[in-house]
């Protein structure tokens, strides 16, 4: 609002002065009106607000109504409900019953278990060291065995070698005709090779071999070659 000092009022010409109370009133007019329509723009704000707020307290109210009702009648089944409650409390107690002495049942299956399981045990312990013991007892054979196969592979290359120089003579005696001499001492010493050979493999037969599978030619256990028979005791 424009305000003038008296003086100044009373100096001016009057339509100077009426033109500047219109001026003042348009002013004050105008802010009153901003006013006015910033205090309506609100109170419309508000009320939105206020009809939203009904429209959600209205929801709110008929859920509130629905709860109620569900609530009524869940009371009206509640005797219902505790029969039910009674029954499966009578249920959970017979099958808590039944759970204990099946547990019972399995604590001692279980301690049957053990004792078997000990049992077992002590079985396979004894069979191990048999197992141990005739693997023992089938190296001492094995190093028994070895002069007598070193033995038998040394005639065995003689006996080659022989047959080698037999072909020779052989050979010589197309050649030269007449050597019947030198072949019967070949085949005589070819003879007492043989003899000997035969006295070894004699020997090798009353040595004991494997002492579990009992097979001439080749032990799946010890891999090696094996000859002979034995007689296996437990």
């Amino acid at each position: 609002m424009v305000t003038t000092s008296s003086h100044e009022y009373r100096s001016s010409p009057p339509q100077f002065q009426l033109q500047r109370l219109l001026d003042a009133f348009e002013k004050e007019q105008k802010s009153f009106n901003d006013e006015s329509k910033r205090s309506i723009c609100a109170l419309e704000e508000r009320c939105r607000q206020f009809a939203d707020n009904q429209a959600i307290l209205q929801v709110r109210l008929l859920e509130k109504d629905s709860e109620i009702e569900l609530l009524k009648t869940q009371l009206n089944t509640c005797s219902a409900v505790e029969e039910q409650l009674r029954l499966i409390k009578l249920k959970l107690d017979n099958e808590l019953l039944e759970s204990k002495s099946k547990t019972d049942e399995i604590r001692v299956l279980i301690e049957q278990a053990e004792v078997v399981k000990k049992q077992h045990e002590n079985e396979i312990r004894e069979k191990d060291e048999y197992i141990s013991k005739l693997f023992a007892k089938l190296k001492e054979a094995e190093d028994e065995r070895k002069p007598a196969f070193e033995k038998t592979a040394n005639l065995q290359n003689e006996i080659d070698d022989l047959r080698k120089q037999l072909a020779e003579k052989e050979a010589d005696l197309k050649k030269c005709g007449n050597c019947y001499d030198e072949m019967r001492k070949a085949e005589q010493l070819i003879e007492q090779i043989r003899l000997e050979r035969d006295e070894v493999r004699s020997t090798l037969n009353k040595i004991p071999t494997c002492v579990i599978c009992l097979d001439k030619r080749q032990c799946p256990a010890c891999r090696q070659k094996i000859c002979g028979k034995i007689t296996a005791y437990q």
